[in-house]
């Protein structure tokens, strides 16, 4: 039940409003003529909607859904850590950018799955990718940086500095 249901029932319920008909009959001409509530059908419009674009988007293959990466920034006195889940990457797809104060991550993915049976052949290519960019919240040395990359997570350890450097640096990952 939506919130908008639920809202107008206890509204009902306390004799705030009169209880909504679904159909009215309406006299014309010798025969009736059924009104539908106009509410009522701009709730079924939604609901079909939702159910419309849930369905398109649950059938997706998992080469075309887009995933935005899931990731953590620490910042301790010394140093930011920015762990960053990247599953089904491969190490040189990932590309690691400090900027200022900004994190820049990039990945792209590639697969490809093929089919044979009878007398046809399948083969089908996803391709995928993603930038990220996380405002850091204090200024790093870039030069100073370590990347890493195990089991799908990336690490990006950055030292804290006082002031001064910019650019923009590439961070090699191992």
């Amino acid at each position: 039940m939506t919130w908008w249901r639920e809202y107008t029932k206890s509204r009902i319920d306390k004799k705030e409003l009169a209880p909504r008909r679904e159909r009215e009959a309406v006299p014309f001409f010798g025969r009736e003529l059924f009104f539908e509530d106009p509410w009522r059908a701009f709730e079924r419009m939604h609901s079909q909607m939702d159910d419309m674009f849930s369905q398109v988007f649950s059938n997706l293959p998992e080469a075309v859904r887009f995933r935005e990466p899931l990731a953590d920034v620490q910042e301790t006195d010394k140093e930011i850590k920015v762990t960053v889940e990247l599953p089904g990457v491969r190490k040189e797809d990932i590309g690691v950018h400090v900027e200022g104060d900004v994190l820049a991550v990039e990945a792209s993915t590639e697969t490809v799955s093929e089919r044979k049976e009878g007398g046809f052949y399948r083969k089908e290519r996803g391709y995928s990718s993603f930038r990220r960019a996380f405002s850091l919240p204090s200024e790093v040395h870039p030069d100073k940086a370590k990347s890493s990359f195990k089991n799908g997570v990336l690490e990006v350890v950055l030292p804290k500095k006082e002031r001064g450097l910019g650019g923009v640096f590439s961070l090699k990952v191992d």
